[in-house]
């Protein structure tokens, strides 16, 4: 009996697609360990949302990626994750990236608004956060945090 441990992203990417058993991708997001504790909170308001995910709580992946967010712009002294905060957060960007990341960003902070703000579902009601809406959402907040983690979270 052999024993060993192949990494996930060998698994997936070399031996299960070559097969042609599975056609998933991984994607690998490096977290920042600056020790920071608002980065800590981020990161714990994240995984939090991967388990509302599961659960199929898809209005509330939202709001905790939400709360992540407004963790993240904790360091940078703000309240929440807006305009200038992704634009301190920004700031070894090119001027023309900077503005067009930080309306991106800003955007799809606002998508995330849409989880707190909508009533709880009934069965004649359904919740309009769909699966695929959350998903996008835990994508996407997934790849921010590992931009700024590989820019060293600028001004932190």
């Amino acid at each position: 009996m052999l024993q060993l441990q192949v990494p996930r992203s060998h698994w997936i990417d070399n031996v299960l697609n070559r097969w042609n058993v599975s056609d998933l991708r991984l994607l690998e997001i490096t977290a920042p360990t600056n020790g920071r504790k608002e980065l800590a909170v981020a990161y714990t308001r994240l995984e939090k949302a991967e388990r509302l995910y599961r659960t199929g709580d898809y209005p509330h992946v939202l709001t905790e990626l939400r709360s992540a967010l407004a963790a993240v712009a904790a360091c940078y002294s703000a309240q929440q994750a807006d305009k200038n905060t992704f634009d301190r957060m920004l700031i070894n960007s090119h001027p023309k990236v900077r503005e067009k990341l930080r309306e991106a960003f800003h955007d799809f902070a606002g998508f995330l608004h849409l989880g707190p703000h909508e009533p709880s579902p009934t069965p004649e009601s359904p919740v309009p956060i769909s699966r695929h809406d959350a998903r996008l959402a835990l994508v996407t907040t997934h790849a921010i945090f590992e931009y700024f983690a590989s820019e060293g979270w600028p001004g932190i």
